[in-house]
């Protein structure tokens, strides 16, 4: 067991893992050094000036790690991957127990050091705007997928009422380690792209973006763009509703990551099929008609929440917008569909049994 942070460091961390942490920190180490120094060195860096974690921790993860340090009681609600940050930089431990537990521990040498401050660090403005900062690039990653970098920098500057140009957004994502992994930074041709961290294959989701020039990219409101920071994230809805309702009769095991796993799914394209496939992985479904009312519930659930290939617009949104238009065009414009006829809205159906089907 580790009762100082060096000591932590030492055990758990490789000395490329420890230089890491001292770069992401800001502090200036030789690589030629042992790496019981180095980790030395990271601890006095951190003991004698607490704020320099700013520069790797968030908002979110100050107050994780104070309530860590001063409430037993809550140690065990949190989830690995809400501690991620806090363990990258060897604040946090596990200590490996008897038993189902797995207790968390603090080093308590740099918890003495950081708590007399941390509500100051809490209090600071400018903590809280890079927080906020952290989770709209996250929120407009998830909800929009692949997008070119100066538009992400557009979105970004209108939620954020920010002036980033893209290479300054850029920077700012490779300098915030809770953003190293997502959105990712892709370079196609002469284009930088950033992409959400689940997309697949993101040259062809640029493909099937660029093919839609004339769609105009859908506007979520902020409040939609925060609250797509979930981990996993997936869209509540009323689709969604009656698709939990379903499965939950077959009391599903890890409902949060099936869930999770449907929406990134349904973002890359996968077919109805495979889809039903990985619920079936999670699900035990009993016979043909739990298959085909499942099916109906995932195509329904698939057509109604925002795609990265629509720009973030739904299939169904799309869908009724064209039928107004063809309406229209049947109404207004003199322009004559036969029943029989392909129909206009480019579904591939008959215009009798699409868009004219009243």
């Amino acid at each position: 067991m580790a009762d100082t942070y060096s000591q932590g460091l030492m055990i758990t961390r490789t000395k490329e893992e420890i230089l890491g942490i001292a770069r992401k920190l800001g502090i200036k180490i030789s690589s030629n050094s042992k790496k019981e120094h180095l980790a030395i060195l990271i601890e006095n860096a951190i003991i004698a000036h607490p704020q320099i974690l700013t520069k790797a921790l968030s908002y979110r993860d100050f107050c994780v790690y104070r309530i860590l340090t001063t409430s037993n009681k809550e140690k065990d609600s949190f989830k690995v991957i809400e501690l991620e940050v806090l363990i990258e930089f060897g604040l946090v431990n596990f200590i490996i127990a008897q038993g189902n537990k797995t207790p968390i521990t603090v080093p308590q040498n740099t918890a003495n050091a950081i708590l007399p401050v941390i509500d100051e660090i809490i209090n600071d403005p400018v903590v809280y705007d890079t927080y906020i900062k952290e989770n709209v690039i996250i929120g407009i990653s998830t909800l929009y997928g692949v997008l070119p970098a100066k538009k992400f920098a557009e979105l970004f500057n209108k939620y954020q009422k920010d002036t980033f140009t893209e290479y300054e957004l850029l920077r700012f994502i490779q300098e915030r380690p809770r953003l190293e992994d997502n959105p990712c930074i892709d370079i196609l041709g002469k284009k930088i792209f950033l992409s959400h961290i689940d997309s697949y294959d993101t040259e062809f989701l640029i493909t099937e973006i660029n093919s839609r020039n004339n769609l105009d990219y859908y506007e979520f409101d902020k409040n939609e763009i925060l609250d797509a920071i979930r981990e996993p994230y997936y869209a509540k809805n009323k689709q969604f509703a009656e698709l939990e309702l379903f499965l939950n009769k077959f009391d599903i095991e890890e409902s949060e990551i099936l869930f999770g796993d449907l929406w990134v799914s349904i973002q890359n394209e996968i077919s109805p099929g495979k889809i039903l496939s990985l619920v079936s992985e999670y699900v035990q479904l009993k016979g043909f008609a739990d298959v085909q009312k499942a099916m109906e519930y995932i195509v329904s659930y698939s057509n109604s929440v925002p795609k990265w290939i629509l720009k973030g617009h739904s299939s169904n949104e799309l869908h009724n917008v064209a039928r107004e238009d063809v309406v229209d065009n049947v109404l207004h414009r003199n322009f004559k569909v036969g029943r029989n006829d392909p129909c206009p809205c480019g579904s591939g159906k008959k215009y009798k049994h699409c868009c004219g089907n009243n």
